[in-house]
Formats: structure tokens, sequence, C-alpha cells
């Protein structure tokens, strides 16, 4: 279908091979908000996947942008992919702070993506 006719109503989802890959979320037009990653298949350009470490991404640096995460998202950890800010993963671990506020970076570094996808506003952007 081509791009132009996609509508949008609650979201969509891609399938490959009889399985949902990724969902697609938009307004009640034809914008795309955001994708979702939901299958192993879907990969970064950089190859990562669900449960790679921030680590694995980031190696001994720490990402430019990064925010604590929200409502479903509380506990977690939002940061922008390394040299593509629309790209995103929000990571998980174990921390005893309090909601709302972003662990120390040495012990985000062992925590695992469980969700990742590409958002049409990045990550920490006042647009958000």
């Amino acid at each position: 279908m081509p791009a132009a006719a996609l509508r949008l109503h609650h979201g969509a989802h891609a399938v490959g091979d009889g399985e949902e890959l990724a969902q697609i979320i938009g307004n009640r037009g034809s914008t795309v908000l955001q994708i979702m990653a939901l299958s192993n298949q879907v990969r970064t350009e950089r190859n990562f996947s669900f449960g790679a470490s921030y680590a694995d991404i980031y190696g001994q640096a720490n990402a430019k942008v990064c925010i604590a995460g929200e409502e479903e998202e509380a506990g977690k950890v939002i940061c922008q992919a390394p040299q593509a800010p629309h790209i995103f993963y929000i990571f998980t671990g174990t921390w005893d702070g309090p909601d709302g506020t972003l662990p120390p970076a040495d012990i985000v570094r062992s925590w695992r993506v469980d969700q990742f996808g590409w958002r049409a506003t990045p990550v920490g952007s006042d647009q958000e």
C-alpha cells in the first residue's frame, strides 16, 4: 500500500512471514508518529535488537540523550540511539531509586533493551 494511502486509526501492524514485526502508531490521518519493534527479526542499522545491553550499544561512552520513563515506562530509561536521534531504546533493569529519576550510568550499563523503535520527534526534544 502506498504511504499516501495509509490510514491510521488506532495503529497498524507490519507483518512478515506471518509474524508481527512492528506496530505503527499514528494520528487519525496519515501521519506516522512512532514505530515500535515487536520481533527479534527487527534490528537497528547497527544490528541491535531486544536483549542488547546498554554497554553493547554505547560501549564505554554515555548516551547523549536519556530520559527517565513515565507512566507505562516508569522505572525504565529511554535513550536516543548513537548517531540516530529518531531511533530510541527503552532499557530495563534493577534499581531502587525513585521513579522519574535517571539511575547512575554505572547501573544502567548492564540494563537490557526491552523495547525499541523510531519516533517522529526525537527523545528529549521539546515537542514530546
